[in-house]
């Protein structure tokens, strides 16, 4: 879940300022490099800025994302509403949609395909992923989550069903061919492709699928706590694979994109990356 950086990046470049000296929008960015959701989700709720908006989505989403969520549904309820009100503010903006197709996604994995079907959710997902692409067809973003649209139908549906969308193996493969392409090593990126392509469990995607997990677990650039993540995870998935086989590699892989294994050391550092920036040191909910 990383679709904030282009407005996150500037923190990295901040002065020798403390984290604590800094602006409240600026410490909640922060807060979400460094994996501290439920601080960056505090802070947000001090103004209802885009920023801010899209910063709750992020945190909320995030934390689904890697099972750590006490409370999945009214997360992923409040991140698609601060991600409308964020879209009603800035109408052509790429952010809110990302939100908001994400939200959809982990909305229907709860819920069984005939009701995901009934209630809409893969064509409004579909749509969003559309005009994204129409947006910013040079961002990798929407070109991974119209890929990963595609592969999770045909996870959950199987070829017959997904043809009835419009899910295809080969959309969902160019899908993340492009992303690759575009993500310049972003692990958050190529992983996500990754754990998407390989749990389909079908041989026509498995080639792409450790390509990128190579490509992910060799990643430098990855500057906040969820790429280190996803960093880490391929490389457990490669291991795994090399000592107990596909199989085995592939189940990890599920519980991963899931989020079914939460992680035990919480926020990640990464093995490659320069170091984190230090994080606020004081404020609720800082340790999530």
């Amino acid at each position: 879940m990383k679709k904030l950086w282009l407005v996150l990046v500037f923190v990295l470049t901040l002065g020798s300022a403390s984290a604590d000296e800094l602006a409240p929008i600026q410490r909640a960015q922060l807060a979400v490099l460094h994996g501290q959701y439920s601080f960056a989700i505090e802070l947000a709720a001090q103004s209802p800025e885009f920023a801010l908006l899209m910063v709750d989505a992020e945190a909320r989403l995030s934390r689904v994302s890697i099972g750590a969520s006490t409370s999945p549904t009214q997360d992923i309820d409040q991140a698609e509403a601060s991600a409308k009100q964020a879209l009603a503010l800035q109408p052509d903006a790429l952010a809110p949609r990302i939100s908001l197709i994400t939200a959809l996604g982990y909305r229907a994995r709860g819920r069984s395909l005939f009701t995901g079907f009934r209630k809409g959710w893969a064509a409004k997902s579909r749509a969003l992923i559309d005009e994204a692409l129409v947006l910013a067809p040079d961002d990798p973003w929407p070109h991974a989550l119209s890929g990963s649209w595609h592969l999770e139908i045909l996870r959950r549906s199987g070829i017959r069903r997904a043809k009835f969308v419009g899910a295809s193996f080969e959309a969902g493969l160019a899908g993340c061919a492009t992303a690759l392409k575009l993500a310049n090593g972003d692990a958050t990126i190529i992983g996500q492709c990754a754990l998407a392509l390989l749990a389909v469990k079908e041989p026509i995607l498995d080639e792409k699928g450790w390509e990128a997990l190579k490509l992910a677990s060799a990643s430098t650039n990855t500057e906040d706590a969820f790429s280190c993540l996803r960093q880490d995870q391929a490389l457990q998935i490669l291991t795994e694979r090399d000592s107990n086989g596909v199989a085995r590699a592939r189940e990890l892989a599920v519980m991963f994109l899931l989020g079914t294994n939460p992680p035990t050391d919480w926020p990640k550092q990464c093995v490659q990356s320069r170091p984190l920036r230090p994080a606020a040191t004081s404020g609720p909910g800082i340790q999530d």
